[in-house]
């Protein structure tokens, strides 16, 4: 009986030790699972702030075309030569968000009557990484107001 009961209790034992090393790798097993999860949502976040920084970036060149545009409709129609729309300088604030900004206005008569002009109006600048970011271009057309029906 006492040969019996040792019988046992040595299973037992043993049985409890390869619990013990199950539960280890079921452990190790988790935290890698774990580690990896954690590298995927942190390089998705990295990847999140880059997107959102370069939406930002197209968000300030399109309101910088679109004011461009703007301050170009307010002049006096004489006064809408590529001498004088040259002098335009962008913002400071679109200056300052949106690295080696460069923009480019061209005017065009458009011919025909009424008479008329193309007006074009292009920012561009380059991304975080040096590289250049797609242009933004907005064109519009202005007639002379003496011959406007």
């Amino acid at each position: 009986m006492n040969r019996e009961c040792d019988r046992l209790h040595r299973g037992v034992r043993r049985a409890a030790r390869t619990a013990r090393g199950a539960m280890i790798l079921e452990s190790t097993v988790a935290l890698v699972i774990l580690g990896a999860a954690v590298i995927s949502v942190s390089h998705l976040s990295v990847v999140l702030v880059a997107q959102q920084r370069s939406c930002l970036q197209r968000q300030l060149a399109r309101q910088e075309a679109a004011n461009l545009m703007e301050r170009l409709h307010a002049l006096p129609f004489a006064d809408l030569t590529e001498d004088r729309v040259q002098s335009l300088a962008p913002s400071p604030t679109t200056q300052r968000g949106l690295a080696s900004l460069q923009h480019a206005v061209t005017v065009e008569d458009a011919g025909g009557m009424p008479r008329g002009r193309r007006i074009v109006v292009e920012v561009r600048w380059t991304n975080p990484a040096g590289r250049p970011a797609g242009p933004i271009r907005l064109t519009a057309w202005r007639y002379s107001p003496e011959q406007q029906p």
